[in-house]
């Protein structure tokens, strides 16, 4: 299990400089011309893709998407604890994300729902969505 991980965080970071780009004719002839793989995110080169999102503009070649930081945490947490359950990933979770928490980059739809629920449960409002 430990290899499988190490292995997907791995791809996880060797893509960071191509994550979330989705046009793949460009991801094609670019590869033609360099290594797509273990390259730092730079804005010139989503601006040439039609289908691309530049979501991680700070990071850098060994940092993981918010996925690989996710299964890294669980990682850990499962090899510390092998009852780790739901509700404690969910605490993590929203350790995670909650502004002053440990992640610094784009929140996807799920992240900002799960941080905006317990935030609007925590003042005692009435807008759950």
């Amino acid at each position: 299990m430990k290899n499988i991980i190490a292995n997907a965080l791995i791809s996880n970071t060797a893509t960071i400089g191509v994550h979330w780009i989705y046009d793949y004719k460009f991801l094609e002839k670019l590869s033609n011309k360099q290594s797509l793989l273990f390259t730092d995110p730079k804005k010139s080169i989503y601006d040439q893709a039609n289908s691309a999102y530049f979501v991680y503009p700070n990071y850098k070649v060994g940092m993981y998407t918010a996925v690989g930081q996710i299964v890294e945490l669980l990682y850990k947490r499962l090899k510390l604890n092998k009852s780790y359950g739901v509700s404690e990933y969910k605490h993590d979770l929203i350790n995670f994300y909650k502004p002053g928490g440990n992640y610094i980059g784009y929140v996807e739809s799920y992240g900002k729902k799960l941080i905006y629920n317990i935030l609007i449960s925590d003042l005692g409002l009435d807008k759950k969505t």
